[in-house]
C-alpha cells in the first residue's frame, strides 16, 4: 500500500485538478483524499482524482483536528493562493497542517507541486517537521506583512492622487461663492439674497 496522502485545496478547482494530476502521475499509488469546501465547492475533478472527499467547513475545526489526527496521514498538502496570507481560512489550514500528525507536510503556493517536493524520504522525520512549521510560519508572516505593505502603499498613493482633486473641487465651490457675493453654502446668504 502507498502513502496516504491529504491534499487540503484553498485553490480554485482547476487548480486543484492540476495539483492532484500531478501527484497521481508521480505517486500513483498513494490512497489521496481530498478535503474541500462544502458539497457545492466539491469540484468533480477531487472526486475523479481521489480516492476520498473530505469536506473542510462541515464538521467544524475541532472535529476536522480530530479526524485528520485520528487518519494520521503520511503527507499532507496545503494547496493554496498566493494573496491568501492574510486570510483567516489560510491560518486555519496552517494550524490544521500542524496539528495533524501528519509525518509530512507540504505547502504549496498556487498548489505548485514538483517530483522533488514529493521524495517522501525527505519529508519525513522530527526535524524535517520542524524546518517545515518554522518556514511555513516565517514565510506566511513574511507574505502577509508585504501583503499588507502593499495595501498600506496603494491606499497612500490614492490618497495623494485624490487630496489635489479634492482641494481643487473645495476652492472651485469657494470661488463660486465669493464670485456671487455671499458665504460659501450657509442659509443665511441665500436668505439675504431672497430679501
Amino acid at each position: 500500500m502507498g502513502p496516504r496522502i491529504l491534499v487540503l485545496s484553498l485553490v480554485p478547482p482547476a487548480v486543484l485538478e492540476q495539483t492532484l494530476r500531478h501527484l497521481r502521475e508521480w505517486l500513483p499509488e498513494a490512497r489521496v483524499t481530498a478535503l474541500v469546501g462544502a458539497d457545492e465547492f466539491a469540484p468533480q475533478c477531487a472526486v475523479s482524482r481521489s480516492d476520498e472527499i473530505l469536506h473542510w467547513r462541515y464538521p467544524g475545526g475541532r472535529a476536522l483536528l480530530a479526524e485528520v489526527r485520528r487518519r494520521r496521514f503520511d503527507l499532507m498538502i496545503v494547496a493554496h493562493g498566493r494573496d491568501q496570507y492574510l486570510s483567516g481560512t489560510y491560518w486555519k489550514a496552517v494550524a490544521l497542517a500542524l496539528g495533524s500528525d501528519a509525518r509530512a507536510k507540504l505547502f504549496c503556493e498556487e498548489g505548485k507541486l514538483s517530483g522533488r517536493d514529493l521524495q517522501m524520504h525527505d519529508l519525513m522525520g522530527t526535524w524535517a517537521g520542524i524546518r517545515t512549521a518554522a518556514a511555513v510560519l516565517m514565510r506566511g508572516a513574511a507574505r502577509a506583512a508585504v501583503q499588507t505593505a502593499e495595501e498600506a502603499y496603494v491606499a497612500g498613493m490614492g490618497v495623494l492622487l485624490l487630496a489635489p482633486v479634492l482641494v481643487g473641487i473645495m476652492l472651485t465651490d469657494m470661488t463660486e461663492a465669493v464670485s456671487r457675493g455671499r458665504p460659501a453654502g450657509g442659509a443665511r446668504g441665500r436668505e439675504k439674497d431672497r430679501g
